[in-house]
């Protein structure tokens, strides 16, 4: 989504007057920044993005909350499960291969 205050810091961070850029886009006075803030065209963005020379997406703020990041999230909880599970197993492992020596070495007294 166009968020105007990104003009108004680029503004600011940058110490240009609003009256320069509108030198630059063709405009007198400083209502255009209205027009900036309200109703602003594509081409007049584009214009706007070359003056401060950066790119157009530098004025959207963007959030996603794809299906990517759901499936990401499930994915760690599934690796952590699987994690949880090779622990205990391998404990069970140890302790089986513990009784098997006990009674091997029981086999061997006797």
């Amino acid at each position: 989504m166009y968020n105007p205050r990104k003009v108004r810091e680029l503004l600011e961070a940058r110490g240009v007057k609003v009256k320069e850029l509108g030198e630059y886009l063709g405009r007198s006075g400083n209502s255009f920044m209205r027009n900036l803030e309200q109703n602003i065209k594509v081409s007049t963005l584009e214009k706007v993005a070359d003056f401060f020379q950066v790119p157009t997406d530098t004025f959207f703020e963007r959030s996603y909350s794809s299906s990517e990041d759901k499936e990401l999230a499930r994915l760690r909880e599934l690796i952590e499960e699987k994690d949880g599970r090779i622990a205990a197993l391998e404990q069970a492992n140890r302790l089986l291969t513990e009784k098997v020596k006990q009674l091997d070495s029981a086999s061997a007294a006797k």
